[in-house]
C-alpha cells in the first residue's frame, strides 16, 4: 500500500516503493518488503541499539601506515596501506580495498581508509595510472589490487584474505561494481558512483551513496538507477544524503561515514551486533532505503 505521510524532502522515488518499512523521524510506516528510512527536518534520529564500538566516531584501534610502492605491485598503480597497529599474528583482518574517481589521486580516500582502520579494518588505497581511466579500466585495476592484497609484506601476517570488501568513490564507485561482478568479495559499497555500464551481475551485499545536489554524478542518473538494477543482490541499501555533494561520502560525514562503518563490520565482518547500527533510522536531511531485514 502507499504510505500516508508525505516528506517533501525527501526524493519522488522514495514513494513508490512496494514494500518495506518507512521510518519517518519516530514513525514508522509498513509498506511490505523492503525499508526505507528517512529523517525529517532537525528531529533526532532514533538511538540505534548500542553496538560494542560506537560507530559514529574513530575506533578503538591505533593505526599505522605504509606507502605501497607501483613497482612493488602489478596491475594497478601502487598506493597507501592502513591498518591497526595492535592487530597481531593471526588477527584476520578483513581487507578493504578502495578506488578513487576520475582525475583524483588515491589519497582522496585516506580519510575514510583511516576511519576503517580505527574499527579493525586493513585498508588499500589503490592508485590509477593516469587518472582518467574509464570505470570498466579501473575495475581491472581493482582486481588486481585485490589479488595483490593478501600476500603483502606489511601485513600478510595479520589479514584475512578470504574476506574483501570494495569501496570506490565515482568513476571508482563504477569500477568497484563492475569489479564485484566477477571477484568472491564480502561486500562492496559505490560512493557517489559513477558508470555507464549496466551493473547487472553482483551478489554481494552492498550499499549505494548517493549526493542529492551531486552534480558530477547525479544520484537520478547513476547512483539510484544502479541501486534499483541490482536485483541480484539481497542485502543492498540506497543511503541518500540531500545536501550531499559528490564529495560527501569520502568526507567525515557524520551521517554517511557512521553507516558505511556499521555495513562493514556487518557484511565484511559479519559482526551481527552492527545490524541494528546499519539499519538505523536515517539523520536528518537523509534517508536510507534498505532490503536488509532487521
Amino acid at each position: 500500500m502507499c504510505p500516508t505521510h508525505h516528506d517533501s524532502a525527501l526524493p519522488a522515488h522514495g514513494s513508490r516503493l512496494s514494500g518495506g518499512h518507512v521510518h519517518l523521524g519516530r514513525r514508522t510506516l509498513t509498506l511490505g518488503g523492503l525499508a526505507v528510512l528517512a529523517g525529517l527536518g532537525a528531529a533526532p534520529a532514533a538511538a540505534a541499539e548500542p553496538t560494542t564500538v560506537p560507530v559514529d566516531t574513530v575506533g578503538p584501534h591505533p593505526i599505522q601506515d605504509r606507502p605501497l610502492a607501483a613497482a612493488d605491485v602489478r596491475g594497478f598503480a601502487g598506493g597507501h596501506l592502513f591498518w591497526p597497529a595492535d592487530a597481531t599474528a593471526g588477527a584476520d583482518l578483513g581487507i578493504v580495498v578502495t578506488f578513487p574517481g576520475f582525475a583524483e589521486p588515491g589519497a582522496v580516500m585516506h580519510g575514510i581508509a583511516r576511519r576503517f582502520a580505527s574499527h579493525g579494518f586493513a585498508v588499500l588505497c589503490g592508485n590509477s595510472f593516469a587518472g582518467v581511466e574509464n570505470p570498466t579500466v579501473r575495475a581491472t585495476m581493482i582486481r588486481a589490487a585485490v589479488d595483490a592484497a593478501p600476500g603483502l609484506s606489511a601485513w600478510s601476517d595479520v589479514v584475512d584474505g578470504d574476506r574483501v570488501a570494495l569501496v570506490g568513490h565515482s568513476m571508482g564507485g563504477g569500477g568497484a561494481l563492475i569489479a564485484a561482478e566477477s571477484l568472491d568479495v564480502r561486500a562492496v559499497i559505490g560512493v557517489h558512483p559513477w558508470t555507464q555500464t549496466p551493473i547487472t551481475g553482483v551478489t554481494a551485499p552492498t550499499l549505494i551513496v548517493a549526493g542529492g545536489i551531486d552534480q558530477i554524478a547525479p544520484a537520478a542518473e547513476h547512483a539510484v538507477p544502479i541501486y534499483r538494477g541490482l536485483t541480484s543482490v539481497a542485502d543492498r541499501g540506497l543511503f541518500t544524503h540531500h545536501l550531499g555533494t559528490h564529495w560527501a561520502g569520502v568526507t567525515p560525514d557524520r551521517a554517511i561515514l557512521p553507516r558505511m562503518t556499521a555495513f562493514l563490520r556487518l557484511f565484511l565482518d559479519g559482526d551481527e551486533a552492527y545490524r541494528s547500527a546499519y539499519l538505523a533510522p536515517a539523520p536528518a536531511l537523509t534517508s536510507f532505503e534498505t532490503t536488509t531485514r532487521g
